[in-house]
């Protein structure tokens, strides 16, 4: 809802920019955390508020970038591009798994608890460094830019698209509220394959 909003009114490249520097943000500040010995009750505190804020800057980045995959893609391939951002959390996800299990398995296990485990999220400074040169490139589609130039866009796009296409918002957030309480049984129960 955010960055749908503000990416019809001030365009996909800052909102792209702008989720990635809050993921940005939170990932490297997880990394950097003083442990609870330190902070006390602060360190899980703040490590809440650090994944929610991490969270809601990889849901804003997964917004942008289907809306623009979408909008860049040649005519007839816009529902199989845009398919390619549906693999970005998977993808993220493997990528961290296999970051962590690296720094484990090359250290003991005291080193990675006392402070290896920061490794995998400073590491991610490399990920950034590509995704902000990729950013850098990037640029909104030739609609949205004339959309622009004609004084043509939205004043309130998240209100329009309530109005116009409830039903359809409403029946997409209930899918997505359906699909985790599946995604966790299923990952729980003895017929999980993992």
């Amino acid at each position: 809802m955010f960055a749908g909003h503000f990416g019809d009114k001030i365009g996909r490249k800052p909102m792209l920019v702008l989720s990635l520097l809050i993921m940005v943000f939170a990932t490297l500040a997880m990394g950097l955390l003083p442990a609870y010995a330190q902070i006390g009750v602060w360190a899980p505190i703040l490590l809440t508020v650090l994944r929610l804020l991490q969270g809601f800057g990889a849901g804003a980045e997964w917004a942008g970038a289907a809306v623009i995959s979408i909008e860049h893609a040649p005519a007839g391939r816009s529902g199989f591009l845009g398919s390619f951002t549906q693999m970005g959390v998977p993808a993220g996800m493997l990528l961290a798994n296999a970051s962590v299990l690296i720094v484990k398995s090359a250290l003991s296990g005291e080193v990675f608890d006392a402070w290896a485990w920061r490794v995998p999220f400073l590491l991610s400074l490399i990920m950034i460094v590509i995704s902000l040169v990729v950013r850098a490139k990037l640029e909104d589609s030739e609609d949205f830019k004339e959309l622009v130039a004609k004084k043509q866009t939205s004043k309130k796009p998240l209100g329009e698209a309530m109005t116009k296409e409830s039903k359809g918002i409403w029946l997409v957030v209930g899918m997505r509220l359906a699909e985790k309480p599946l995604f966790t049984y299923t990952r729980h129960s003895r017929w999980s394959i993992s």
